[in-house]
């Protein structure tokens, strides 16, 4: 296994990682085509066996015109990714891709701290404890409609289209589920939802 900068020659290979990963995680329907692109400064790695990636760190660094940190005023640095392919895990290969990145961004010594958000796996949450992260807020992603929205509505093939309806008369759209970022509990309770994941955010100072 080796560590090196992730290369656009990996994105095929670096996305079926980043599903099998999540697929196992709390954030099983976060789902990528395409590897995102940052216009800001940043730590990009993969962990390879062979040419296939079966691990991959994607941090994000805050630079003078760019501040996607959120949790602090100083400029500092956002792990957007940790994620191991599932026949690889618990081998140190988190640890690893970890301890690149941050040997890596000692040389951006404006950087003052690393923020992350997670939801409620309990590696996850596990692994950033260990590595100094503190939690430093919490919410909900609840995936839902706000009660009093959502109306039934029936549908039925029309000639050559869709036909929808809600309450006896004739609709072009309806809306099914939605995903909200919700702050406290006495607010949840508008939602009517199927799912809602707690969501950490950590801080690290440096």
């Amino acid at each position: 296994m080796k560590i090196v900068n992730y290369d656009k020659r990996y994105e095929d290979s670096w996305l079926r990682c980043r599903l099998l990963a999540y697929f196992y995680s709390a954030f099983y329907e976060d789902v990528e085509t395409e590897k995102p692109v940052s216009n800001q400064t940043s730590i990009e790695l993969v962990a390879l066996e062979g040419d296939q990636v079966i691990g991959l760190l994607d941090m994000i660094v805050d630079d003078e015109s760019n501040k996607l940190t959120f949790l602090r005023s100083e400029k500092g640095a956002f792990i957007q990714t940790i994620a191991v392919h599932p026949d690889y895990q618990k081998q140190g290969i988190a640890q690893k891709l970890y301890d690149e990145a941050m040997e890596r961004l000692r040389t951006y010594e404006y950087v003052q701290f690393i923020e992350l958000y997670t939801r409620d796996d309990q590696a996850a949450n596990t692994f950033y404890e260990k590595q100094g992260f503190e939690k430093t807020v919490s919410y909900f992603d609840v995936f839902g409609v706000e009660k009093g929205i959502r109306k039934p509505v029936s549908v039925k093939p029309g000639n050559g289209e869709v036909i929808a309806e809600s309450g006896g008369e004739r609709v072009g759209f309806a809306l099914v589920d939605s995903v909200y970022e919700v702050f406290d509990e006495e607010s949840l309770a508008e939602i009517d939802h199927d799912r809602a994941v707690p969501v950490y955010g950590y801080v690290k100072t440096l």
